[in-house]
């Protein structure tokens, strides 16, 4: 399993009228692979994520390999006659090493961190955090990244903000 971002500038609206003329078995094939995992999706306008504004959407989730050459080949067969792009970003390691942007997120920024964190405790490792001391140096770390390479747990987000509440 690994974390994605996707970039797409096709409207909903283009993507809909091709998924709508297909036959039922595809449109059911279609539907089975983007319901598989947990998605969130963005208006985006190449700066910060919104609920209805921007030209592009914006989508993050977490899932494997596969999914993705699928996502690809199905994204290519739905819009092979219309303008636009789709780019799939692997964010994975700059989640692991604590260098993904989340103000792209906006509104969601927090909840976005949440549900990454949930991947990061089941998948960090010591060898991650010293990857990221020889990629960005021994300042990068942070209290998290410290407590994992003592062999303590991952202290999450959520329990730090209802701690003062």
């Amino acid at each position: 399993m690994k974390i994605y971002k996707i970039i797409t500038s096709y409207k909903s609206d283009d993507t809909g009228k091709v998924f709508d003329s297909l036959p039922k078995e595809i449109q059911n094939i279609i539907m089975d692979l983007v319901d598989k995992y947990e998605w969130y999706d963005f208006k985006y306008d190449g700066k910060v994520c919104h609920w209805r504004d921007g030209d592009l959407e914006c989508s993050v989730g977490i899932c494997p390999e596969d999914f993705i050459t699928e996502f690809k080949k199905w994204d290519d067969y739905l819009h092979k006659d219309c303008e636009g792009y789709t780019y799939v970003y692997d964010i994975t390691d700059e989640v692991l090493y604590g260098q993904h942007e989340y103000e792209i997120y906006g509104f969601f920024k927090e909840h976005i961190q949440m549900f990454f964190e949930e991947y990061i405790v089941k998948h960090i490792t010591k060898d991650h955090i010293l990857d990221k001391i020889n990629l960005y140096g021994i300042e990068s770390l942070t209290d998290n990244d410290k407590r994992i390479l003592d062999g303590l747990p991952f202290i999450k987000y959520i329990d730090i903000i209802t701690e003062f509440d």
